[in-house]
């Protein structure tokens, strides 16, 4: 009996133990690893699947050897790296090297210790990388020795160093890529020629795109804010910088032993640390349509060594150094020969030249009357959703950057739901150039489409409309699927009828 009364005690211990446990997991909201690591805003799909670090060093590597990813390799038919979330403490999240195959990396989420992806000495043309989440590793995505490689549509936050890296990676696209609160720079060309890179956003980074050792290379319909430099060109020869907006940085658009480049129809606003546009030890350069306001320096700022560059048709206004541009070069010349024209000045007195500050001696003596570039018509820069598969539970928001030289009287958000009626509702200013609007939420299956509209503060109200040309944008909701959840009522009813249960077997033991 006295074994029994014992094996009883020590059965009723371990029961109680077990008691302890699951009390204490009916108190844990969930139990699910699977996306415990993922930012709250990092704007990937629940249906991401967990991954080790990826890596491939040869051709076979692709294939059913190793990872047997879908695809023949071919340029029609790439290799095709996809769907994975990938958080290590390893150095590289997805690292490709020395292929001769086409691949794509795209829907992933990476973060890792010092590379989400790095891409290195493969063939020219063979690589794309689009659609990537990258947060938080020393860099967001790398590629080096690795020609006309493709880099679009992924976002690159929060890392140590850059967001994305281009190093001899000559004839290469970077496209509608957003790099923002890196700790260096959100966008960097080094020794990578004749590159695009276009319709960027790049906000809160030290330095946001800046191109080095890269001659030839055009920048284009990016959007720069809030960095220490917005656009910068280091010893890069006939590069062009073109309908980039340069705003609230310390310096809009830096150029620095880069000759022969050209740098039009920029915007330079509100640049809180020194000039809208800076020239150093550059000659030979085209300075042309640009907008430059409310700098905290000058308009444009040529330093020593700054010799024969063409300045004219830009437009200075309420710039905080007076006069609005300097001048330390050689022969820069401050007007357009052709038209005997120069640039507007909004305190030029009426009559007379225009002098520019400096050691030069230099004047506009052909100044305008009237701004030389329309900013009638705003433009409506980009049009995105977040989250970018919402489900049923979802508010969307809508987001627009929408600029105007004249102001905006408004901005609008049209949609509509299943082809039914459109509803217009006004966006608000969020910050910098930032229109935004939260809609939803939606059934499920439900397909929404919209489009923006704008109209701009000027005396004839001209409107933009950016409808996708006429295809408007849209998404679809989707069903929530919700993290796995041990119920916090079910657990402790179980528990407490469990004990009971036993404590009445024990009992009848006993007796």
């Amino acid at each position: 009996m006295k074994c029994v009364s014992n094996l009883s005690k020590a059965f009723v211990k371990g029961l109680f133990c077990i008691l302890i446990m699951l009390i204490c997991l009916s108190f844990h909201p969930s139990i699910n690893t699977k996306f415990a690591t993922l930012p709250p805003d990092h704007g990937v799909s629940l249906s991401l699947t967990p991954h080790e670090p990826i890596s491939i060093i040869s051709d076979s590597d692709f294939g059913p050897s190793k990872y047997n990813y879908s695809g023949s390799g071919t340029a029609e038919d790439p290799y095709v790296i996809e769907g994975y979330s990938i958080t290590t403490t390893s150095l590289i999240g997805i690292n490709i090297a020395g292929t001769t195959k086409y691949f794509i990396i795209r829907n992933c989420y990476i973060d890792a210790s010092d590379y989400g992806i790095y891409i290195s000495d493969v063939s020219d043309g063979t690589a794309t990388v689009s659609n990537n989440t990258c947060y938080y590793s020393g860099r967001g995505i790398w590629l080096s020795y690795s020609d006309s490689s493709t880099v679009n549509n992924n976002t690159c936050k929060f890392n140590d160093e850059d967001g994305i890296t281009l190093d001899y990676s000559d004839k290469s696209l970077v496209a509608n890529n957003t790099c923002n609160c890196n700790g260096d720079y959100g966008i960097h060309l080094s020794r990578s020629e004749n590159s695009i890179v276009t319709n960027n956003l790049c906000r809160s980074n030290m330095w946001s795109i800046s191109i080095g050792v890269s001659h030839n290379s055009t920048v284009t319909y990016n959007r720069c804010y809030n960095n220490f430099v917005g656009l910068s060109f280091g010893n890069s020869r006939s590069c062009t910088a073109a309908n980039n907006s340069c705003n609230n940085n310390g310096i809009g658009i830096s150029v620095k032993l880069s000759s022969s480049c050209i740098i039009s129809n920029n915007t330079c606003i509100s640049n809180a640390d020194y000039d809208g546009i800076t020239l150093t030890s550059s000659d030979y350069c085209f300075l042309t349509n640009n907008l430059l306001k409310d700098n905290r320096g000058e308009g444009i700022y040529l330093s020593t060594d700054s010799d024969f560059n063409i300045i004219h048709h830009n437009v200075f206004v309420h710039n905080r150094v007076t006069p609005q541009a300097t001048d330390w070069g050689f022969n820069n010349i401050w007007f357009e020969f052709a038209a005997l024209e120069g640039n507007y000045w909004d305190d030029w007195s009426g009559t007379l030249e225009y002098s520019i500050g400096g050691g030069a001696d230099s004047s506009d003596p052909y100044p305008l009357g009237v701004p030389s570039v329309y900013y009638g018509a705003p433009l409506i820069e980009s049009v995105l959703h977040s989250p970018l598969s919402p489900t049923e539970k979802d508010n969307v928001r809508i987001e627009s950057v929408v600029t105007s030289f004249y102001g905006m009287q408004s901005v609008a958000l049209h949609y509509r739901i299943n082809d039914l009626f459109w509803r217009v509702l006004n966006m608000t200013l969020d910050y910098d150039d930032v229109y935004s609007l939260k809609i939803g939420s939606f059934p499920i299956n439900a397909t929404i489409e919209y489009y923006v509209s704008a109209v701009g503060n000027s005396i004839y109200h001209n409107i933009t409309i950016n409808d996708n040309s006429s295809l408007f944008y849209s998404f679809t909701i989707r069903a929530y699927i919700s993290d796995p959840q041990i119920s916090t009522y079910l657990i402790p009813w179980f528990t407490v009828s469990f004990l009971f249960f036993v404590l009445v077997v024990v009992k009848r033991r006993r007796k």
